[in-house]
Protein backbone atom coordinates (compact mmCIF):
# COMPACT_ATOMS: atom_id res chain seq x y z
CA UNK A 1 0.00 0.00 0.00
CA UNK A 2 2.79 2.34 0.96
CA UNK A 3 4.71 1.70 -2.26
CA UNK A 4 1.64 2.56 -4.33
CA UNK A 5 1.42 5.97 -2.65
CA UNK A 6 4.95 7.13 -3.58
CA UNK A 7 4.26 7.96 -7.26
CA UNK A 8 1.06 9.74 -6.27
CA UNK A 9 2.93 11.77 -3.63
CA UNK A 10 5.67 12.71 -6.14
CA UNK A 11 3.07 13.82 -8.70
CA UNK A 12 1.17 15.86 -6.09
CA UNK A 13 4.41 17.44 -4.77
CA UNK A 14 5.38 18.62 -8.26
CA UNK A 15 1.96 20.03 -8.96
CA UNK A 16 0.87 21.44 -5.58
CA UNK A 17 2.46 23.07 -2.55
CA UNK A 18 4.72 20.62 -0.74
CA UNK A 19 3.30 21.44 2.73
CA UNK A 20 -0.24 20.63 1.59
CA UNK A 21 0.88 17.35 0.05
CA UNK A 22 2.67 16.36 3.26
CA UNK A 23 -0.41 17.31 5.30
CA UNK A 24 -2.71 15.34 2.98
CA UNK A 25 -0.31 12.38 3.08
CA UNK A 26 -0.18 12.47 6.85
CA UNK A 27 -3.98 12.60 6.98
CA UNK A 28 -4.31 9.68 4.56
CA UNK A 29 -1.67 7.73 6.46
CA UNK A 30 -3.52 8.28 9.74
CA UNK A 31 -6.82 7.28 8.11
CA UNK A 32 -5.28 4.12 6.63
CA UNK A 33 -3.68 3.23 9.97
CA UNK A 34 -7.03 3.77 11.70
CA UNK A 35 -8.86 1.58 9.18
CA UNK A 36 -6.27 -1.17 9.48
CA UNK A 37 -6.52 -1.02 13.28
CA UNK A 38 -10.32 -1.11 13.14
CA UNK A 39 -10.33 -4.04 10.72
CA UNK A 40 -7.78 -5.91 12.87
CA UNK A 41 -9.74 -5.27 16.04
CA UNK A 42 -12.94 -6.29 14.25
CA UNK A 43 -11.27 -9.48 13.05
CA UNK A 44 -9.88 -10.08 16.52
CA UNK A 45 -13.29 -9.26 17.97
CA UNK A 46 -14.89 -11.76 15.62
CA UNK A 47 -12.25 -14.35 16.48
CA UNK A 48 -12.64 -13.47 20.13
CA UNK A 49 -16.41 -13.82 19.84
CA UNK A 50 -15.98 -17.20 18.13
CA UNK A 51 -13.54 -18.35 20.79
CA UNK A 52 -15.85 -17.05 23.49
CA UNK A 53 -18.83 -18.89 21.97
CA UNK A 54 -16.71 -22.01 21.62
CA UNK A 55 -15.64 -21.63 25.25
CA UNK A 56 -19.25 -21.06 26.30
CA UNK A 57 -20.35 -24.19 24.46
CA UNK A 58 -17.54 -26.21 26.03
CA UNK A 59 -18.50 -24.82 29.44
CA UNK A 60 -22.13 -25.84 28.84
CA UNK A 61 -21.04 -29.36 27.89
CA UNK A 62 -18.77 -29.70 30.91
CA UNK A 63 -21.54 -28.32 33.15
CA UNK A 64 -23.99 -30.84 31.69
CA UNK A 65 -21.45 -33.61 32.24
CA UNK A 66 -20.98 -32.55 35.88
CA UNK A 67 -24.78 -32.48 36.31
CA UNK A 68 -25.11 -35.98 34.86
CA UNK A 69 -22.39 -37.30 37.17
CA UNK A 70 -24.01 -35.60 40.15
CA UNK A 71 -27.42 -37.05 39.27
CA UNK A 72 -25.86 -40.49 38.86
CA UNK A 73 -24.25 -40.25 42.30
CA UNK A 74 -27.57 -39.16 43.80
CA UNK A 75 -29.32 -42.06 42.04
CA UNK A 76 -26.79 -44.55 43.42
CA UNK A 77 -27.20 -43.13 46.93
CA UNK A 78 -30.98 -43.36 46.58
CA UNK A 79 -30.70 -46.98 45.40
CA UNK A 80 -28.51 -47.83 48.40
CA UNK A 81 -30.99 -46.13 50.72
CA UNK A 82 -33.86 -48.05 49.08
CA UNK A 83 -31.99 -51.34 49.56
CA UNK A 84 -31.42 -50.52 53.25
CA UNK A 85 -35.10 -49.65 53.68
CA UNK A 86 -36.19 -52.87 51.96
CA UNK A 87 -33.91 -54.93 54.21
CA UNK A 88 -35.22 -53.09 57.26
CA UNK A 89 -38.79 -53.69 56.06
CA UNK A 90 -38.14 -57.44 55.71
CA UNK A 91 -36.58 -57.52 59.16
CA UNK A 92 -39.55 -55.69 60.68
CA UNK A 93 -42.03 -58.02 58.94
CA UNK A 94 -40.20 -61.06 60.33
CA UNK A 95 -40.20 -59.50 63.78
CA UNK A 96 -43.95 -58.81 63.48
CA UNK A 97 -44.57 -62.45 62.55
CA UNK A 98 -42.60 -63.61 65.59
CA UNK A 99 -44.51 -61.23 67.87
CA UNK A 100 -47.87 -62.30 66.42
CA UNK A 101 -47.12 -65.96 67.01
CA UNK A 102 -45.99 -65.21 70.57
CA UNK A 103 -49.16 -63.18 71.20
CA UNK A 104 -51.25 -66.13 70.05
CA UNK A 105 -49.47 -68.24 72.63
CA UNK A 106 -47.79 -70.55 70.18
CA UNK A 107 -44.01 -70.72 70.46
CA UNK A 108 -42.03 -69.99 67.31
CA UNK A 109 -40.41 -73.43 67.28
CA UNK A 110 -43.82 -75.08 67.25
CA UNK A 111 -44.97 -72.90 64.35
CA UNK A 112 -41.87 -73.76 62.36
CA UNK A 113 -42.17 -77.47 63.15
CA UNK A 114 -45.88 -77.46 62.28
CA UNK A 115 -45.05 -75.84 58.96
CA UNK A 116 -42.44 -78.53 58.38
CA UNK A 117 -44.99 -81.20 59.27
CA UNK A 118 -47.51 -79.69 56.87
CA UNK A 119 -44.93 -79.80 54.08
CA UNK A 120 -44.14 -83.45 54.80
CA UNK A 121 -47.86 -84.25 54.80
CA UNK A 122 -48.31 -82.53 51.44
CA UNK A 123 -45.35 -84.40 49.95
CA UNK A 124 -46.72 -87.68 51.31
CA UNK A 125 -50.15 -86.92 49.86
CA UNK A 126 -48.64 -86.14 46.48
CA UNK A 127 -46.65 -89.37 46.47
CA UNK A 128 -49.61 -91.47 47.53
CA UNK A 129 -51.94 -89.83 45.02
CA UNK A 130 -49.31 -90.35 42.33
CA UNK A 131 -49.12 -94.02 43.22
CA UNK A 132 -52.89 -94.32 43.18
CA UNK A 133 -53.08 -92.65 39.79
CA UNK A 134 -50.47 -95.07 38.41
CA UNK A 135 -52.30 -98.12 39.76
CA UNK A 136 -55.58 -97.09 38.14
CA UNK A 137 -54.05 -96.90 34.69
Amino acid sequence: MQAACYPLAAYAAARYDRARVVAAGAFLWAAATFLVAVSDSFAQGTDLAREQRKGDIMELFSQAQRNILSLNKQRLLAMEELKKLQDENKSLLQEIEVLETEVQGVPLEAVQSSTFCELLLRIDTMVVSGMICRDTR
